[in-house]
């Protein structure tokens, strides 16, 4: 480049708009550090739409208050506030300060502090127009920048709000804590992510908000959700709450009377997640919500065996997912899922019949997946009430091991999924073969593609199992076979791929594919 030329700062000429977009991408603490480029840099940070504020300390959170004291942003989308994973003193008075600082913005989406200060007296408080706040692993002793930040944002609307407090023992007034909150209320904010924190009663009827993501972790102190008398918020399409004990206290389990509340107070939720340690004494849960449309449930009730009733009522529930820990002990009964779509289950059960019970409700979704990890379930293939699936195309079954394989095929439960399409077995255990003359005979009509992944060594089972199937699929066109790359050498994958190729298929069409897993 010849000496004459000009630099040309092709950042700097950009308009405000793209300034404001690009900082609130990054960490707060990183947009607000831009300042330090220039003086046309010095407040650029203020217009960010995102305040993400991470790790706070009780000892540095004055740069949240300034933060949001200069964010010129007219709409915060995230509000973010993470606390240190140490002990941490931030009052709730501050706290509840600066959501109610992002809620008068209009909206947060993550911000984190003023690290891009220094690019230049331009981007000072360039910053503070972004519509994302993230503050994460707040520490009590670093929390200060919290209220700069909501003090110095400017957007109208704050898209996410994030607020996460340290693992390890903190304290940050609840005070402070709602006053962050209040504050992305004030600024319209549209998302919260808040973990170990109180909640604010202005949050409860916050219009704007529609996704909220609760993480009460007890630590050292115990965590629970007080909600008002009365809760609307009107906008809320998305519910996400994990209620948990890291010392499984069983004699101290959160309640959920709160959680019912808040659930009911949404008229507008479509998702719900829930991962939940209940009391064992905990009555029967009702899940009744005309607008719900996607449902995770992980719900545990401590060390107690007794059953207790799970009533679904979600006619626009289209996906369902009960994960570990939630049916042991749970009797469900569907009282309407007449929109079901997909379904997963991935739990162990206590109690075969319980199991039965729950795919039963769920005999006329079109993809279902089943977690058979647990060895009961191999034992529920001989339930004569395991009912029949005339509508699903897909079925996955996941953590296989050969007894549930065997179960599976010699009680001919491939035959109560008359129109299954396409076949996914992921079998994660070892076993041995039984008698190929021990199992009926089965044909597949409909049956299109089969995947069989096999994490393990590969042994003689999984031919024998492959066999029956290629000789039963009489419309078969692809079997997919998965193996465990790290524990088959290229030798043995090739006489595998021979070996294969020579089993009898009832389809002339049909082709096979070896292929590595991982």
């Amino acid at each position: 480049m010849s000496p004459r030329c000009k630099k040309v700062d092709r950042l700097s000429s950009l308009p405000e708009k793209v300034h404001s977009v690009i900082l609130s991408l990054m960490p707060t603490k990183f947009a607000v550090r831009t300042s330090i480029l220039s003086k046309r840099w010095r407040y650029t940070w203020t217009l960010i739409h995102n305040l993400d504020f991470d790790d706070i300390r009780s000892n540095s959170y004055s740069h949240v208050d300034r933060v949001l004291m200069l964010c010129k942003t007219t709409c915060v989308k995230i509000l973010r506030l993470h606390f240190s994973k140490t002990k941490i003193h931030v009052p709730d008075s501050t706290v509840s300060r600066w959501i109610s600082e992002a809620v008068r913005l209009n909206g947060v989406k993550s911000l984190k502090d003023e690290s891009q200060i220094i690019l230049s007296k331009r981007w000072r408080y360039t910053w503070t127009l972004i519509h994302n706040l993230d503050f994460d692993d707040i520490r009590s002793n670093s929390y200060s920048h919290v209220d700069r930040v909501l003090m110095l944002c400017k957007t109208t609307c704050v898209k996410i709000l994030r607020l996460h407090f340290s693992k390890t023992k903190i304290h940050v007034p609840d005070s402070t804590v709602s006053r962050w909150i209040s504050e992305a209320v004030r600024l319209n904010v549209s998302e919260l992510d808040i973990s170990n924190v109180g909640l604010p009663l202005s949050l409860f009827t916050c219009n704007t908000l529609s996704k909220l993501s609760l993480k009460l972790i007890e630590h050292y102190n115990k965590f629970s959700l007080e909600c008002p008398p009365s809760i609307y918020l009107p906008n809320l399409k998305t519910l996400d709450i994990i209620a948990m004990s890291e010392r499984f206290d069983y004699a101290n389990p959160i309640s959920c009377d709160n959680i019912f509340k808040l659930i009911h107070g949404c008229p507008l939720l479509e998702d719900l997640s829930l991962k939940i340690h209940l009391p064992y004494n905990t009555e029967d849960l009702y899940f009744k919500a005309p607008t719900l449309k996607r449902l995770r449930l992980a719900l545990s009730y401590g060390s107690s065996r007794d059953i207790h009733k799970v009533v679904l009522n979600v006619p626009n529930l289209e996906y369902l997912h009960i994960e570990e820990g939630f049916a042991k002990c749970s009797l469900f009964v569907m009282e309407d899922l007449s929109s079901l779509v997909k379904a997963k289950v991935s739990c162990g059960v206590f109690y075969n019949h319980l199991w039965v019970e729950l795919v039963k409700g769920l005999s006329k979704v079109r993809n279902l997946t089943l977690d058979t990890a647990s060895e009961v379930i191999g034992h529920a293939f001989k339930n004569v009430h395991f009912p029949e699936f005339p509508h699903v195309k897909k079925l996955d079954l996941v953590g296989c091991d050969p007894f549930t394989l065997r179960e599976m095929l010699r009680f001919q439960i491939l035959k109560r999924f008359c129109q299954l399409e396409h076949l996914c077995i992921k079998k994660e255990q070892e076993g041995r073969w039984s008698e190929p003359n021990s199992f009926p005979t089965l044909t597949f009509t409909n049956m299109l593609t089969v995947e069989y992944t096999d994490t393990t060594c590969w042994e003689e089972f999984n031919t024998n199992f492959l066999k029956f199937i290629l000789a039963n699929a009489i419309d078969l066109k692809k079997l997919i076979v998965r193996y465990n790359s790290d524990l088959v050498t290229c030798k043995e994958r090739e006489q595998l791929d021979a070996e294969l190729s020579m089993l009898p298929r009832a389809s002339r069409n049909c082709q096979i594919h070896l292929a590595p897993y991982n």
